[in-house]
């Protein structure tokens, strides 16, 4: 995993592509290190406690975590107020359902902490200061009536962020006693078919349309 590396990259370079990560030296890593662990563990409370993600198999997009670890840990943010966990939940659904750190990955979790925060030589010029400059992820989002058509694969950003945001949710487990998810332990949360295999099979549904995240 290299998102403690790509939260240390970001913090020096303000970037974070596989060169400048493999011009790191141990001081660089010594000087961010309590930083970037800190960062990460914030981020990852945060996934866990807002966005459903109790595991890291719940994290829709991975490459999405350190430049979350940046914006939410920075001071900008911490003295912003309510708008800004209000900004981090539109920022971050609408990047997960446009699957929008799929490709680029290291690119735009650069390009994501400079329009939140702004350049190092323009500060306070990003979308925390200013309502209009809104993220590429927020300004360009739409919400197509089939995002979900198709959606069968569990490595899939779009399958991975329909359960994760069921448990931000709370939904209820549909066994006996009929708990929120939150409550359970995490390796007891399981992903099943609502209607089986068996009953859809009758109906001629099968394959990936039996499978699709409606059904789960």
């Amino acid at each position: 995993d290299v998102t403690l590396p790509r939260i240390i990259g970001l913090l020096k370079f303000g970037s974070c592509k596989r060169g400048e990560l493999l011009s790191l030296e141990a001081a660089d890593i010594s000087c961010y290190w309590a930083e970037a662990v800190a960062s990460l563990e914030a981020a990852l409370e945060l996934l866990a406690t807002k966005f459903g993600a109790f595991s890291l198999k719940f994290v829709p997009l991975r490459d999405i975590v350190a430049p979350l670890a940046i914006i939410f840990n920075s001071q900008q943010f911490t003295t912003a107020g309510k708008d800004a966990h209000d900004k981090l939940s539109v920022w971050y659904w609408r990047s997960v359902f446009s699957q929008y750190f799929v490709t680029s990955g290291d690119t735009k979790a650069a390009r994501a902490v400079k329009e939140w925060l702004g350049e190092a030589s323009k500060p306070n010029t990003g979308w925390l200061s200013h309502d209009k400059n809104a993220p590429e992820s927020v300004a360009t989002f739409s919400l197509p009536k089939n995002l979900l058509q198709g959606v069968a694969r569990k490595d899939d950003a779009v399958y991975t962020g329909v359960l994760s945001m069921l448990l931000a949710l709370e939904v209820k487990d549909l066994g006996t006693p009929h708990q929120p998810l939150s409550v359970k332990n995490v390796d007891m949360i399981e992903d099943h078919h609502i209607f089986p295999h068996k009953f859809l099979g009758s109906q001629n549904i099968k394959g990936e349309v039996a499978n699709q995240i409606a059904n789960r």
